[in-house]
């Protein structure tokens, strides 16, 4: 089962504690700017997320839609 239309995107970013602080600047909007252009070729918009300091890098993000049965594919 599918959905073509996404209504909800909400990004995940996990940025390494070892990156200083301009790096974690840097690559932080990179990465964010790159999401975001990513959605939009999606047809959606980033609505919201979380940003936090882990080992590693990082990104995901959550999809939601809500739609009638007829708008499913099988």
């Amino acid at each position: 089962m599918g959905v073509v239309d996404c209504d909800n995107l909400l990004l995940l970013l996990g940025v390494p504690r070892e990156m200083t602080q301009e790096e974690r600047e840097i690559s932080n909007r990179l990465l964010m700017e790159g999401f975001k252009d990513c959605a939009l070729e999606a047809g959606t918009y980033v609505r919201g997320g979380q940003t936090v300091l882990s080992p590693w890098l990082m990104i995901g993000g959550v999809a939601t839609s809500v739609c009638s049965d007829s708008e499913y594919i099988m």
